[in-house]
């Protein structure tokens, strides 16, 4: 891989309000430079219509970097079957990330950021939902501790196979509180906006998902604040999409994604759904900082040279928890609207 080109981060940066859930997420969003908080948060350049999401300490961070590099490297495809496979999958994996634009430094603080794509750029109003995918979110190096400290943090995801970190949904209405932020029911806030507020639900919300309210809990509330007559159009979108990542996934055995997301959004202002389409849904991957790569698997059924690995079991149960929950949601829509 080529030595990487380090570039300076602009001066001109804000703390980006649609974050939903990760590090420095706590803290509620507001305008103005944020270089100096303990807790980088993800940078928004409005010039550039981009964000820049803060590069963990090595070795997660660098991982995570890397693993954007080898999705977005301009590479030829090698002369082996081996290179060709990885790189015919990872391009394939492309459509489905934020597009990658490099690394950059603070030229004080030398903290670094990937400069990835606005993912919600052109939405009017977004209701967004961070899902972290997979039965289990620590790697299978991880210390006996370590494992138990993520078995702990929700009880059901070996099950369902994805947690809920965060909610932002919109709402119409109007909110009393001060300096723009109420607290709301279980710590979660509330957000003012112009014609309308943000509720932003916290992890507590996800943790009292289970397998019997699921149905109700993860994707009705993303979808309820879009107009009645946009919801079935919207909803059948993201299922296309997350039956896309499936067909990858399928197709793959070369990574394993622990604590990895998956981003769920809908555009809910009636005036920006005049013509409801696949810009109005957002569905991509996020958060690779535990991408593992998988050693090839030892089947004396394939050839010496074998570069095949074994399929992600546990992002696979979470993709097609997810679909189920959406084709349910889609079949009570259709019935109550007749169809």
């Amino acid at each position: 891989m080529q030595q990487r080109v380090e570039l300076p981060l602009p001066a001109n940066v804000v703390s980006y309000e649609h974050q939903v859930a990760g590090h420095g997420c706590s803290t509620p969003s507001k305008s103005g430079p944020i270089l100096n908080r303990q807790k980088p948060r993800i940078l928004y350049c409005q010039d550039e219509q981009c964000v820049y999401k803060p590069i963990q300490a090595p070795p997660k961070g660098n991982r995570e970097a890397e693993f954007y590099e080898a999705v977005f490297a301009n590479a030829p495809v090698g002369s082996d079957p081996c290179s060709e496979r990885r790189r015919n999958l990872l391009n394939g994996l492309r459509p489905f990330l934020p597009a990658f634009h490099g690394v950059y430094r603070h030229p004080e603080t030398g903290a670094r950021y990937m400069r990835l794509e606005d993912l919600l750029s052109g939405f009017a109003r977004p209701s967004v939902m961070d899902v972290k995918m997979g039965a289990r979110s620590y790697e299978p190096t991880a210390s006996a501790e370590k494992r138990e400290s993520e078995i702990a943090k929700y009880a059901y995801r070996h099950e369902i196979g994805f947690f809920v970190t965060g909610l932002r949904v919109w709402r119409s209405g109007q909110l009393d509180g001060p300096n723009g932020f109420d607290e709301v029911d279980g710590g979660n806030r509330a957000e003012k906006a112009a014609d309308g507020y943000y509720e932003r639900f916290n992890k507590r919300y996800g943790k009292e998902i289970t397998p019997d309210n699921m149905h109700e809990r993860v994707i009705p509330p993303l979808i309820d604040s879009v107009p009645r007559e946009h919801r079935q159009r919207l909803l059948r979108l993201i299922i296309a999409q997350l039956e896309a990542i499936l067909a990858w996934f399928d197709a793959q055995d070369l990574f394993h994604f622990y604590a990895s997301s998956i981003l769920l959004g809908v555009e809910c202002c009636p005036q920006a759904l005049a013509q409801a389409d696949r810009r109005h849904v957002l569905v991509k991957m996020v958060d690779f900082t535990h991408a593992v790569a998988v050693p090839a698997a030892d089947d004396s059924n394939e050839p010496a040279n074998s570069c095949r690995g074994s399929p992600d079991e546990g992002y696979l149960l979470g993709l097609r928890t997810l679909i189920s929950l959406c084709r349910g949601f889609e079949k009570k829509l259709s019935l109550s609207n007749g169809c």
